[in-house]
């Protein structure tokens, strides 16, 4: 009975055309093999902080405790951003892949010094350092975060832009994912923010202020190259202004706030944070629809408009 229903199944199988669906899937990605990676890494890092969060929800889940979800994400987020800086500062300066063949080695151009000054500007860097200094601190889901959301959002708008643009599912649910990202990106860069009083929280647990310290330096050059992060800065900051008002605390301890604050600004050249947080809603649909996720990274290769910034 059981040799009857395996042989039919072998010959229903037989009748798939294999040959013409491989090629047809094949014709949905992109003739670049970096991309694959690229997708394969977006796809990993996504799938491991969803089931992280799953296994914080059902920790006695065998699939949730049996697989290392938060580190399989962060692995997936190392692999991502070492390929961006690698194919935007190495390989392709030019953001332009000679061929589409995605043959590293019939690439051929001349190799220009990178400045490390240009290295340490990329959101796409500070991303890669971020995910290798998780590796050595206690778990969290706020550390992870950010990479779930840029993850997201560059797998979906390759979906609906690249692979299926003109598949009705595409151009159903294109308005959601622009209404979406505005808000999911500006989210994480809070989380960024929180990720200080977390890690100051790690600090006195551990006794030892070295995460601490190297975060607050990377995050310091990401809040210079990143209107997401200076937006996030200035909520903080008016939020402060509203804690310290002078109506409330004694005269010396809003004078002591203000002089800590323009110090604050300065360092980071935010001279005027209203006005930043202005500008950056009015450049929601400019920036940021632009440039789905901190920093654009993927080569234009095709005609149409590409609104991912890769991360």
């Amino acid at each position: 009975m059981k040799s009857g229903i395996i042989d039919k199944m072998a010959d229903l199988v037989a009748l798939v055309p294999w040959k013409r669906v491989s090629e047809s899937v094949l014709n949905i990605f992109p003739n670049d093999s970096l991309q694959y990676i690229w997708i394969f890494s977006h796809f990993v890092t996504f799938l491991g902080a969803v089931m992280h969060f799953c296994r914080f929800l059902s920790p006695a889940s065998l699939i949730f405790a049996s697989v290392p979800w938060y580190n399989l994400s962060l692995a997936g987020s190392i692999c991502t951003y070492s390929l961006v800086v690698y194919r935007r500062h190495i390989l392709d300066p030019e953001l332009m892949v000679a061929a589409p063949s995605g043959s590293v080695k019939s690439h051929q151009m001349d190799y220009h010094t990178v400045p490390l000054a240009e290295i340490l500007k990329s959101e796409n860097t500070h991303l890669l350092v971020y995910a290798c200094l998780w590796l050595t601190t206690p778990t969290n889901m706020l550390k992870i975060f950010p990479f779930a959301a840029y993850s997201l959002l560059n797998l979906t708008n390759y979906c609906i832009i690249e692979a299926f643009p003109k598949h009705p599912l595409s151009l159903a649910i294109t308005p959601l994912v622009t209404y979406i990202e505005y808000p999911l990106l500006l989210f994480a860069a809070h989380v960024d923010l929180a990720v200080i009083g977390l890690l100051c929280k790690e600090a006195n647990n551990l006794g030892s202020l070295y995460v601490l310290i190297f975060y607050i330096f990377v995050w310091g050059l990401r809040v210079e190259y990143s209107d997401a992060s200076r937006l996030a800065v200035s909520n903080l900051l008016r939020f402060l202004d509203k804690a310290f008002n002078e109506d409330v605390l004694p005269h010396a301890v809003h004078k002591t706030w203000v002089l800590a604050r323009t110090k604050f600004t300065l360092m980071l050249s935010i001279t005027d944070y209203d006005t930043i947080a202005a500008e950056s809603e009015l450049r929601e649909s400019a920036s940021f629809r632009k440039e789905r996720s901190p920093v654009r990274e993927k080569p234009k290769r095709r005609k149409k408009k590409i609104h991912s910034a890769c991360s």
